[in-house]
């Protein structure tokens, strides 16, 4: 078993992010003849804060997030003979957005340096942060046959299936649209 943090601060002119990741992990292996399993089970809390200083209101925007994930796993290693193996693996995992992603702004950054502030000029890019971002899940299958040669070698044969929710991606457009109108 073991438990830890993990502590990430960042500043810049506009931003302060601070994540902190507490965890716990325990883990079990067991012999069955031939068959070994490895059991595992990993828990994480996350608490995230993140600050836009500088924002077009004049007042700084805070987001924050709180949220725990439960990982558990298990390997089966089947040994069929002494240099052929079977694996078969479940896992789970999660992948968190980035912070900044999160905080609720707009941002505008025209390429033409005499822009009216108050007009977006294309060519440019105007960013919006989505406070709603939930971390991306992962659930991994995993089933392999190893061939083990003397006095070294291996020829192995893998399949997997990553099933992924909450894919976080960017869009971007090359046309200004008005999203307030049916």
């Amino acid at each position: 078993a073991s438990a830890g943090n993990e502590y990430v601060y960042f500043k810049s002119n506009q931003f302060i992010l601070r994540e902190r990741v507490s965890s716990g992990y325990l883990m079990s292996t067991t012999d069955f003849g031939r068959l070994r399993a490895l059991a595992g089970y990993r828990y994480e809390y996350s608490q995230g804060t993140a600050i836009w200083e500088g924002a077009a209101s004049g007042r700084d925007v805070e987001g924050s997030v709180r949220y725990g994930n439960h990982f558990p796993g298990l390997s089966l290693i089947y040994n069929l003979t002494g240099n052929q193996k079977l694996r078969a693996a479940y896992s789970s995992a999660v992948s968190r957005p980035n912070l900044t992603d999160m905080i609720k702004r707009n941002s505008i950054a025209a390429l033409n340096p005499g822009a009216d502030p108050e007009l977006l000029q294309l060519p440019g890019t105007y960013n919006i942060g989505n406070p709603n971002l939930k971390a991306q899940r992962t659930v991994n299958l995993d089933l392999s046959y190893e061939l083990y040669y003397q006095p070294a070698g291996l020829l192995s044969v893998q399949v997997f299936n990553k099933h992924i929710t909450g894919f976080i991606y960017v869009l971007s457009m090359s046309e200004l649209r008005d999203y307030t109108e049916p």
